[in-house]
């Protein structure tokens, strides 16, 4: 049952609603907030975004991400909010979100396409696996593989409904479960050399720890820009709040405002490195959810201690959260800095290439 608060906010008026934004915002952003001034012309920010909604809900108003982006005034978001408002624009956001769900492929079926792609084949030696990021991409390592592998064969491993429309994962475990699978089919017994990218650093250190667990020898453990245990959205929100969070951002940082966006956002992002050639506009929202799977999943992750070799590569703005938040489960790791911005930096930084070509080079199974 919804407490008090909650409940007498269903019944307040528009003028109250109003009232209540635009003092989260004068709160947030230090400043005097009219009913009619835009969050993003007077300071707000997509991240900024989650600690509004957080802090209206515990005020007791019903504040969506995709209320802020539609509609970015109090005044605006009040006229939603009011009881007296048309709610169909939020009911087809929800049923946008669980439409992909629910029509996509469960991503255990043996139909589903597998995670695991070449990246390159030829090469001696065991071969250097590497975990997406974020977005669920990973071939854009392609750029710079042949400056790390040492001659090893690469093979990256996609999320789960990157390509076909196959449902996310929405948990680490799962994603580790899924990639050994398709690991040890590929290579049964060890050395494993393993990296992930971001997000992927920590699908790649929960594959690592299971392995070590079943007396597999892990020959690298790799995490590229590991992300801090900070919450990326609130760990309340769901698939589709986390979905409608997306495309909020999305619409504020590229300006897609309907499908006749997609194609230019989508050739935006291509120098980002966040989708791929292959990938179109109707793979687009698909796409979307998958992040959003993907961000269930790392919000809800905890990590349990690994006391194998890691070698951390980590823009300087990580560190600080690295040495809090990691190396009290990672007490053997060696990190490395550099004073690059984001994970695609790190990935093409030169340092970088040396350090895991060295890594890489010693002693073929």
């Amino acid at each position: 049952m919804p407490s008090e608060k909650k409940r007498a906010a269903l019944f307040w008026s528009r003028p109250a609603i109003e009232q209540v934004l635009c003092g989260l915002w004068g709160e947030l952003l230090d400043t005097e907030v009219r009913p009619h001034d835009s969050f993003f012309d007077i300071g707000g920010y997509s991240l900024l975004v989650v600690d509004l909604v957080r802090a209206a809900r515990e005020r007791g108003v019903g504040l969506k991400a995709s209320h802020v982006f539609d509609h970015q005034t109090p005044q605006a978001i009040a006229g939603i909010l009011a009881p007296d408002q048309d709610h169909q624009r939020l009911h087809d956001e929800r049923r946008g979100a669980e439409t992909l769900w629910n029509e996509a492929m469960n991503p255990w079926s043996d139909s589903a396409p597998r995670c695991l792609v070449p990246i390159r084949e030829e090469g001696e030696g065991a071969p250097l696996f590497v975990v997406h990021w974020g977005n669920g991409n990973v071939r854009f390592v392609s750029q710079v593989i042949d400056s790390w592998r040492a001659d090893r064969p690469v093979y990256g491993f996609e999320a789960a409904g990157y390509r076909g429309h196959v449902s996310g994962l929405t948990s680490i475990g799962e994603m580790a479960q899924r990639y050994l699978a398709e690991l040890r089919e590929h290579q049964p017994e060890g050395p494993y050399f393993l990296a992930g990218l971001c997000q992927g650093g920590l699908v790649a250190l929960e594959m690592a720890r299971r392995l070590r667990e079943r007396g597999e020898d892990i020959g690298l453990l790799a995490l590229v820009n590991l992300p801090d245990l900070e919450p990326i959205a609130d760990r309340g929100w769901g698939l589709d709040e986390l979905y409608g969070f997306r495309l909020g951002a999305l619409r504020a940082q590229f300006g897609l405002e309907g499908e006749e966006d997609v194609t230019r956002v989508l050739q935006e992002m291509l120098p980002m490195a966040w989708y791929d050639e292959d990938i179109s506009e109707n793979d687009f929202y698909r796409l979307q959810m998958i992040w959003a799977c993907g961000v269930l999943a790392q919000d809800h992750y905890r990590p349990r201690s690994y006391d194998g070799p890691a070698l951390l590569l980590e823009s300087a703005a990580m560190l600080d959260g690295v040495e809090k938040n990691w190396l009290p489960f990672l007490p053997a790791a060696t990190v490395h800095h550099y004073d690059v911005e984001g994970t695609l930096s790190v990935v093409q930084h030169p340092e970088v290439a040396e350090i895991m070509c060295a890594a890489l080079t010693p002693e073929r199974p």
